[in-house]
């Protein structure tokens, strides 16, 4: 019996959950209610997400304190997630090769940092970082292709990037790219 009142408790909430979830009018942050509808849509989607989250990893930081013999606790995970994430996404043909090297530089710097030896860990953090700047942006110029032109994809209209050059993405290739590499 008293398992039956848990039970009912917790579908009562479950569905209390449900009304105020279907009742919030904010559109903003709501998850696809489709599936993808290819392989093609399933690996786009799994590359986005990990630049996202490859994006948001602090590399520079993690160089620049090496650079200085500064090996901070937060850098062990941050190599690992990097090397976890390039190793584990489903990348599309032009940028596995490039995901590869940067797996394996990241898998590099993984063991130097764990090693503890802050001297060693120089070189291969300037490789990551180095390599994280061209992956990053060759990823997000081939990504931002099926991107909206309000979240950074192609502009019609033949306009120009900051330079003055032609380009598909008029201004909003920084934006989809993050604009945060240096």
């Amino acid at each position: 019996m008293i398992r039956r009142r848990f039970v009912l408790a917790g579908c009562a909430a479950l569905m209390g959950l449900a009304a105020i979830a279907s009742a919030c009018t904010d559109n903003t942050n709501q998850v696809p209610t489709e599936a993808p509808s290819s392989a093609a849509d399933v690996q786009f989607m799994d590359m986005k997400y990990a630049l996202l989250a490859i994006e948001d990893l602090r590399i520079h930081e993690l160089d620049t304190a090496a650079q200085q013999g500064t090996i901070d606790a937060e850098y062990v995970p941050t190599a690992r997630t990097l090397a976890r994430i390039t190793g584990l996404t489903s990348w599309s043909s032009e940028l596995a090769d490039e995901a590869s090297e940067l797996h394996l530089n990241a898998v590099s710097l993984l063991q130097t940092l764990e090693s503890g030896d802050a001297d060693a860990v120089k070189a291969p953090s300037q490789q990551v970082h180095e390599a994280w700047h061209m992956f990053m942006t060759d990823a997000w110029a081939i990504v931002a292709r099926r991107l909206p032109p309000e979240a950074g994809g192609p502009k019609t209209g033949g306009e120009q990037d900051s330079a003055g050059h032609d380009s598909p993405f008029g201004t909003a290739t920084a934006a989809a790219d993050g604009g945060s590499h240096h």
